[in-house]
């Protein structure tokens, strides 16, 4: 089969009907007819059978449509990635970061890029770790800003900062303290878990596991900030990565660092084949800065 036979075919499969196959293909009737004719033709077997009005796969369609349909999807994915090469390219950077980092530190740094690169746009996508590398991938951005480093063969990563993972409470709930605290200090509280999947969560579940620890968790979050919603309406503690922290803690919060240094990195990842261009280069830059005093912007409030 061409591979319009094979778009045909799966229109005819997927919409039911000749008509509809030629509308989701924004084609005439005749053409469709005409190439699953041939399609049939050069398989050798029929795809469809004619009953009332309508075209019922046969049990030869209903197997080849699992195969088309592997095919059909990578013609997509080539044209995303043709529609990206083709709109990806001059005074634009197209950045990907967890939601940690849209709170705060990308914005600060995108302002602060473009106040010296006035001509320079961006987007933004704000997305959880597991989906970046496709983002990547289909050219959907440039780079990717995460709490890991990149584990797939085709993308490349370096890290240009770090963090600690942090206590995060209402002032009233743990007291004024001097020094760090430890993760058994937190067994007998309400405890705001994260239903995230991503390194921070895994660094803290190996803690907890090293340690034997089991929290009383009452609410799970898919979202560090929301957690942190959840403690200041009094819910109970969480314990978020610091930049989550930072950004969102106000009068009545207390963010307590724990004692073992529960750190991760903050890893910049682009497509292995498309190394990163002068511009893009500069903006990690001011990424790197923005990390950096962000970091010291906490340490001084504290």
């Amino acid at each position: 089969m061409r591979l319009r036979h094979i778009e045909v075919f799966h229109a005819v499969y997927a919409n039911g009907s000749i008509t509809a196959a030629a509308h989701a293909l924004n084609v005439s009737q005749p053409s469709v007819s005409k190439a699953l004719m041939h399609a049939e033709s050069q398989l050798g077997f029929a795809l469809f059978e004619r009953a009332a009005g309508r075209l019922i796969p046969t049990e030869e369609a209903r197997v080849l449509f699992e195969e088309a349909r592997d095919v059909f999807d990578r013609l997509e994915t080539l044209r995303s990635v043709a529609h990206n090469l083709r709109t990806g390219s001059g005074g634009h950077i197209r950045l990907a970061v967890v939601p940690a980092l849209a709170l705060d530190v990308a914005p600060i740094a995108i302002s602060t890029f473009r106040a010296k690169n006035p001509g320079v746009t961006f987007s933004i996508q704000v997305l959880h770790h597991d989906e970046v590398d496709r983002t990547l991938l289909t050219r959907e951005a440039d780079i990717a800003v995460v709490y890991d480093s990149a584990e797939h063969p085709l993308l490349l990563a370096f890290k240009i900062g770090s963090g600690e993972i942090m206590a995060l409470s209402r002032d009233s709930e743990l007291g004024m303290r001097n020094g760090p605290l430890a993760l058994s200090e937190l067994v007998d509280f309400p405890y705001i878990g994260s239903a995230d999947t991503g390194p921070v969560s895994d660094i803290l579940e190996s803690a907890l596991t090293k340690q034997s620890l089991t929290l009383n968790e009452v609410v799970s979050a898919d979202a560090y900030y929301a957690a942190v919603e959840l403690v200041r309406r009094g819910g109970g503690v969480a314990l978020v990565d610091e930049y989550t922290a930072k950004a969102r803690l106000t009068d009545g919060l207390t963010v307590h660092q724990l004692s073992g240094e529960l750190t991760f990195g903050v890893y910049c990842i682009h497509a292995a084949d498309r190394p990163l261009s002068r511009l893009t280069r500069n903006f990690v830059t001011e990424l790197k800065r923005e990390l950096s005093q962000a970091r010291t912007r906490h340490n001084q409030s504290e």
